[in-house]
């Protein structure tokens, strides 16, 4: 009988290893299409924080994939070209990935991300697009979506402003 525990344990310990394992995955479905794109053309997946490459992928039939596993999630831009790429959020779980609309969605962050960059287009004034910087920003200080924006903040605030944020701004930012 301690035989079977201990092999019935095993088994779940293994089991829960995997499963872990498996909620760390992703998949980015990417689409690819513009006039002049080739078939076969290459989309290579670069890590923002250090430049590493972290995969390339053939376009076939205006559709690109990678998989792998992200312990943490990280800023990273899918680019074909210089005037095609899109940043995304890689993070577990299937991202869309729109390298010419440069849209990502279908995980949390990514999804975030998507609803920013809607209403930065609905903006119609400067005065408008710096209340959705703040407002998206404080929303999302704590995370990647907001590491993203603070590059942009920078063009409309004022020192005591930037001060006033960094105060409560993750590492990164």
């Amino acid at each position: 009988m301690k035989k079977f525990f201990s092999v019935a344990a095993t088994a779940a310990l293994l089991l829960s290893s995997c499963a872990d394992k498996a909620n760390n995955t992703y998949q980015v479905a990417g689409t690819a299409a513009w006039d002049g794109l080739e078939e076969g053309q290459q989309v290579v997946l670069i890590n923002m924080s250090n430049r590493d490459t972290l995969g390339v992928s053939d376009i076939k039939e205006g559709k690109f994939e990678f998989n792998g596993s992200a312990d943490t999630a990280s800023v990273v831009l899918a680019q074909v070209d210089r005037r095609h790429a899109v940043q995304f959020i890689l993070e577990p779980g299937v991202i869309n990935v729109d390298i010419a609309n440069r849209t990502s969605a279908g995980t949390p962050l990514n999804d975030v991300l998507a609803n920013f960059k809607s209403a930065v287009d609905s903006c119609e004034t400067s005065e408008a697009y710096k209340e959705v910087l703040l407002n998206s920003y404080k929303q999302n200080e704590q995370n990647l979506v907001g590491q993203m924006i603070w590059g942009d903040m920078l063009y409309y605030l004022d020192y005591n402003e930037m001060v006033a944020l960094l105060e409560t701004a993750q590492p990164a930012v």
